[in-house]
This record gives structure tokens, C-alpha cells and sequence, in this order.
């Protein structure tokens, strides 16, 4: 195998011209024995527009013993390189699998198989996905149309998140986006993710839902009283007296259960893992439901292949792949995560800088959104990234009645007369 990563180095620097190599996919990992030496022909190029000649490559590399007379058989030797990368990798990819199984954990590994044999599908691709947006433009000329046609019908582009302002601002959740929203512990994140869920439910949508943080329980019992605040908001359910049993009516609660299917025009289905869950599983449901959106509450109680998360690198690998299966399945995924200490000393809702656990989310977001919990009933929040339109730095202000189920945007006005309220109710 060495010997043919000398031999494609040694034509393609003769030949002169990469393009073959680079429209091929060939990146550093297809020469594991010269990854260094090829990173440094790739920076050549891009800095000076021309492949290094041989004399500059003895130069900088005078134990390179680069063999004459290759560069006939560059797109021999480039295919080769394909095939041996994806051997190896196919090779690594089926020990994987098989030590899963060995664990007596088919569906992972299966799961697993699945995740991973699509980025070796992608490194063998012939090109059939690529697009001459000179040429065929018409699927997006009618992506266009469809976009205007709702807007005018005054229906979102996309998915409702539940926040008007947001939602009149950015169209919704679009077509293989991650979303993240951030807060401290305790500061509303989980009700924030719910009353997303909800509304999506509501505007006729199938929703994923994964807790991890809560029992299944818990989640139901929280999405009953969200339901009930928007189909009879003069209803009695609290979350408080589900919780506690006690305290409420029994068969009234059980007739708005039986009622709830037929009144709410989407699905909202509960996906529940007892093993280490990883974006393995949020393949095999995103294969078995085929939801409009995935909801995952919350990103960092995540592991990776059957293991669990071990620091910021194991983080970046981990939004990559959500992020990745967004895009393949065009399916918004919306997930929480942790605001650091730094957080609880702003006057306002966290920024990038204050997620826990490294850059990495912020950065493969396409949407960020920040709480902070200001009073008992008051939430400030804050759009801190929009990958895909104007940079908002658009403020929220929701009041929240979480025993109830209520979650609805008011006045800034407003929310600060609410909060002194709260102030002096606690004082």
C-alpha cells in the first residue's frame, strides 16, 4: 500500500495538475504514510495556484525517493488510493460492528453499519448528487416558488418553533438545519425543547422526541398540560398534580387523553434507548419514523457508538454527525445544551462563548438560541446565531406558566413590570 501512495504522489507532482486528484476526493487521509507531505502539496496550491515541481519537493523533503516516469497512470494509481482507503475502512468499520456484537447489541450495531457505510458511500460517489447551477437550476427556481406560494397562503416556509417572533423572522425550522438551544441548568431549556415539539405537532407534523435527561413519564406528563393550554386553555390539568397524584380529576383527565389523537393534526412520538444513545439510534429512527423533526433533550448526555462522550473532540465528532444526518435526511434537528458559569454572570441570555463543552456547537449550529430565566415567570431570550439569514440578535420575552403548560411571547415592557411583580412577591 505504501508503495502506491509514493507511486500516485510521485505522477501527480510530475503531471503537475492536481484537479484530478482533488475532483476525486483525495484528501491526506487516502496517503497515510506521506499525510504530512500531502497537506503541504495541497497548501502549495492553494497558495500559488500550480502543483510543487519534483526539485522543490527534494528540497524540502530530501529523503523522499519519489520514482520517474508515473505520471501516464495518474487516474490508475489515484482509483487505487480510493480503493485502498476504503478497504481499510470498510475493514475498521466491520471490527466495530463486530465488537457490538460481541456486547450482545445487534441494534447498534446495525445502526452503526448503517451510519458509517454512508461517508464510504459518499467517498466512492460518481457525482450524480453535483449540480451546474448554470444549468439546472430549476429545482431550486421551484423550491422558490413553493417558499413564496406559503408565505402568501401566510403559512411558514417551514417547521413553527412555537416563538412567533422567530418564527416571522427566520420561517422556521428549515430543511436540514441543527438547532441548539442553551441555558443554565434549571433555566427552562427542556420546556423550551417540549413547547418547540408541541407547536410542530400542532401545525400537523411528525415529531421525534428523545429524553434523556427525564422518565418517559415525566415528558408525557409535561406535554399533556402544553396540549391542553392550547386545545382548552380553561382546563384544570396541572403538571404539579400529575406528578404528585393527587389533585385532580381523574376521569376528565382520561376523556382529554382519548380526545387528544383526534384533535391533534401531527404525531408526536417518544423514542426511548436504554442503551448509550448515539446519532446511530437517531439514524434508525429517523429510517423508522421518517419524522418532519428530531428533538433531543439533551445533546452532552449523548455518547458516540456505544461509549460515552469523553471531552471536546468526542463533542465535535458528535454535532458533525447530527448535523450531517440533518442534511441527508432534510430533517431539522433541535437539541439543548448547557451554558457555563460564565452564563449566571450576564445581565441577559448566554452567549456562543458560553457553552459548555467547546466551540464545536456553536459552530455547526445553524441556530442558536439562549435563555436565561429572569424571574419566576419571566424568560429572556435571545437568537445568537443565524447561519442562513441576517445575524437577529433578536430578543425575546416569554412568560411561563410551566405547571400550566403556558409558554407565549409578551412586550419587553411588559416583562419587566412582571418581573418587579415577581421581585416583590419574593421579597
Amino acid at each position: 500500500m505504501r508503495d502506491f501512495q509514493r507511486l500516485a504522489l510521485a505522477a501527480l507532482i510530475d503531471s503537475g495538475d492536481l484537479r484530478p486528484a482533488l475532483e476525486a476526493g483525495i484528501t491526506a487521509e487516502h496517503f497515510p504514510a506521506y499525510a504530512d507531505i500531502w497537506s503541504f502539496v495541497e497548501q502549495y496550491v492553494r497558495r500559488n495556484g500550480k502543483a510543487p515541481t519534483r526539485q522543490i519537493m527534494e528540497a524540502r523533503y530530501p529523503q523522499l525517493d519519489l520514482p520517474v516516469g508515473q505520471q501516464e497512470e495518474v487516474g490508475a494509481l489515484i482509483d487505487h488510493l480510493k480503493h485502498d482507503w476504503l478497504y481499510e475502512r470498510a475493514s475498521s468499520l466491520i471490527d466495530e460492528a463486530s465488537q457490538l456484537l460481541l456486547r450482545d447489541e445487534p441494534q447498534d450495531a446495525v445502526a452503526y453499519l448503517q451510519s458509517q457505510s454512508r461517508t464510504l458511500a459518499g467517498h466512492s460517489s460518481d457525482g450524480r448528487q453535483d449540480a451546474n447551477l448554470l444549468s439546472d437550476w430549476d429545482r431550486f427556481f421551484q423550491e422558490a416558488v413553493g417558499r413564496i406560494e406559503a408565505t402568501q397562503n401566510g403559512n411558514l416556509r417551514g417547521i413553527t418553533t412555537g416563538f412567533q417572533t422567530l418564527d416571522e423572522r427566520t420561517g422556521g425550522l428549515d430543511v436540514g438545519e441543527l438547532v441548539t438551544v442553551v441555558a443554565r441548568q434549571g433555566e427552562g431549556k427542556s420546556w423550551a425543547l417540549m413547547h418547540m415539539a408541541v407547536s410542530a405537532v400542532m401545525q400537523g407534523k411528525r415529531v421525534c422526541f428523545f429524553p434523556l435527561e427525564m422518565s418517559a413519564t415525566q415528558v408525557a406528563f409535561r406535554m399533556h398540560v402544553m396540549f391542553q393550554s392550547r386545545l382548552d386553555p380553561k382546563g384544570q390539568l396541572r403538571n404539579s398534580a400529575l406528578v404528585q397524584g393527587k389533585g385532580y380529576n381523574l376521569a376528565a383527565y382520561r376523556a382529554f387523553l382519548e380526545r387528544l389523537e383526534e384533535e391533534v393534526p401531527g404525531e408526536l412520538i417518544m423514542c426511548q434507548s436504554d442503551r448509550q444513545f448515539s446519532p446511530t439510534q437517531v439514524l434508525a429512527k429517523l429510517q423508522e419514523h421518517r419524522p418532519d423533526v428530531i428533538v433531543i433533550d439533551y445533546l452532552t448526555l449523548m455518547g458516540l457508538s456505544g461509549r460515552e462522550l469523553e471531552g471536546w473532540s468526542d463533542i465535535r465528532i458528535l454535532t458533525k454527525e447530527l448535523k450531517s444526518l440533518a442534511s441527508e435526511f432534510g430533517t431539522p434537528i433541535v437539541v439543548a445544551a448547557q451554558a457555563n458559569r460564565v452564563a449566571t454572570n450576564r445581565k441577559g441570555p448566554p452567549e456562543l462563548a458560553d457553552i459548555a463543552f467547546g466551540d464545536a456547537i456553536g459552530m455547526d449550529s445553524d441556530r442558536v438560541i439562549s435563555f436565561k430565566k429572569m424571574s419566576n415567570r419571566v424568560t429572556h431570550g435571545r437568537v445568537i446565531k443565524n447561519r442562513h439569514g441576517d445575524d437577529l440578535r433578536k430578543d425575546l420575552w416569554l412568560y411561563t406558566d410551566y405547571n400550566r403548560g403556558q409558554i407565549m411571547e409578551i412586550e419587553q415592557d411588559r416583562a419587566i413590570q412582571i418581573i418587579d411583580e415577581d421581585k416583590d412577591h419574593e421579597a
